[in-house]
């Protein structure tokens, strides 16, 4: 390594699976050169302190309420084409704060796990003349357009198919490298089931079902606990609500009134622990939530969560064979009671979800960044 060991992570929103992802290399990258120095960056609350707030409202009310116009535009080649100069003036309009912050922290490598800040720093390196190495971490199943960028040295991709969809946008095939989505070490080690059900007041032969929305609690999540509380079987619920405060209380008043055991987490760090004792998962398609799953075998059903990206993931792992799908409400209780009642499609969906995990991504990206240290 040379004497410039500085590392620059940076995403756009600190309650995501971007920002969870950043984490995980940054983490796995201590490890192999603990005397790297790290700086995180949160790039629109860098670049923009008074919209940022704003601005993350308002893609949550697009990608949530607005699906389908969010869905038209993610990886609309002809809409980004059309937004191509108001990208470039937002881009520039960053520039001075960035140029001072390389200046001040000269990095010798920058990660982005967020096409926006991809966006950021590939100006930098096109106007400034910045020399350092920029490693695009994408956390999906699938590539839009927006990460596009000449400037970008290293694309992390999950699967073959990305790295196709890359090369058919003119990136080279070296600078693509099929590694998989970075998760933290905790999604990669052995759990004892029984002592952690015991911990979290979990019967040993309950069918424990874990009922994720994401960070932000995105779905009908009380609708799933009323549904399955009505299969008779003995079935333990967890759920985890993220930030959602409205959702968990509306969740917490109904405890005590269900048949069935439910055990209720906000926005917890012990997803790791919870998915190692669960039989099922019932999530939206996040793409770093799945990538943790995978890593325990753990059986999927998917709901249709937000578009764009998540279609991707959600068409992933039913190609895959690592989920079922339940495209309404109501559909996931029939599935669920298939499966409880099927111990061999469970066996063959845990199978399939670990042929496709990748728990060691993170350790490889980190090993990657090593090399341009």
């Amino acid at each position: 390594m040379g004497q410039n060991k500085k590392v620059l992570f940076l995403y756009t929103n600190p309650h995501s699976g971007h920002h969870k992802a950043a984490q995980a290399i940054s983490e796995a990258l201590l490890l192999h050169a603990p005397n790297v120095e790290i700086m995180n960056i949160e790039a629109l609350k860098f670049s923009y302190p008074h919209l940022q707030k704003v601005i993350h409202k308002t893609c949550i009310v697009i990608a949530t309420k607005l699906s389908r116009f969010y869905d038209f535009l993610w990886d609309n080649v002809n809409i980004e084409r059309r937004i191509r100069k108001f990208k470039e003036i937002i881009n520039k309009n960053s520039l001075d704060k960035f140029e001072k912050l390389f200046v001040s922290f000269p990095t010798k490598v920058a990660v982005c796990t967020q096409a926006l800040p991809c966006g950021f720093l590939s100006t930098l390196k096109q106007k400034k003349n910045f020399s350092f190495k920029l490693i695009a971490v994408i956390t999906d199943y699938d590539v839009h357009t927006y990460w596009i960028y000449k400037e970008v040295d290293i694309y992390c991709v999950a699967t073959k198919a990305m790295k196709e969809k890359l090369m058919q946008r003119g990136i080279a095939e070296e600078k693509i490298k099929i590694i998989g989505i970075p998760v933290n070490s905790q999604f990669t080690q052995p759990a004892n089931r029984q002592e952690l059900r015991k911990k979290f007041g979990i019967k040993d032969k309950s069918f424990c079902v874990l009922i994720m929305g994401g960070s932000y609690g995105i779905g009908p999540l009380n609708r799933i606990i009323t549904d399955i509380d009505r299969i008779k079987k003995d079935i333990t619920m967890i759920i985890v609500a993220g930030k959602n405060q409205k959702l968990y209380k509306k969740i917490y008043k109904i405890l005590g009134k269900t048949k069935k055991s439910i055990k209720l987490f906000g926005y917890t760090n012990h997803i790791a622990q919870l998915m190692s004792i669960s039989d099922l998962l019932i999530t939206k398609p996040g793409g770093l939530t799945i990538s943790e799953a995978l890593c325990f075998g753990l059986p999927m059903i998917i709901t249709k969560g937000v578009r764009g990206q998540e279609s991707g993931n959600f068409k992933y792992l039913l190609d895959k064979g690592a989920a079922v799908a339940a495209a309404k409400p109501k559909d996931i209780v029939p599935e669920l009671t298939k499966l409880i009642n099927n111990n061999s499609s469970l066996k063959i969906m845990q199978n399939n979800a670990l042929k496709i995990a990748k728990p060691n991504s993170a350790e490889e990206i980190s090993k990657l960044i090593t090399n341009y240290l």
